[in-house]
């Protein structure tokens, strides 16, 4: 079953984003802790994650990037931890608004 989230946003809050995801990362990673990593990805102050940390590293598009697939990487580790032969499918997308 989907999970629709609204909230009353103020005047001042100009930084919107939409997260979907599969529950396989749902059922794993709770969603405010996915929007929370998703967001300081996108709006945060820059660290270089990859593993190849190069100029393009630090991009926008890059943190971005690495941030969707350290959650996916999360998620599937903890399937895998649950000692099942069975893992959820597990895709995120994300939209910038504003």
């Amino acid at each position: 079953e989907p999970t629709v989230q609204t909230i009353q946003l103020k005047p001042n809050q100009q930084k919107l984003f939409v997260v979907t995801a599969t529950d396989g990362i749902f059922d794993r990673i709770p969603p405010e802790e996915v929007a929370a990593f998703i967001g300081t990805a996108m709006y945060g102050q820059s660290t270089a994650t990859s593993t190849t940390a190069t100029a393009t590293a630090s991009t926008p598009h890059r943190r971005l990037l690495d941030a969707c697939e350290q959650l996916i990487l999360r998620s599937s580790l903890a399937w895998a931890a649950l000692g099942l032969q069975y893992r959820d499918d597990i895709s995120i997308a994300v939209r910038r608004i504003s």
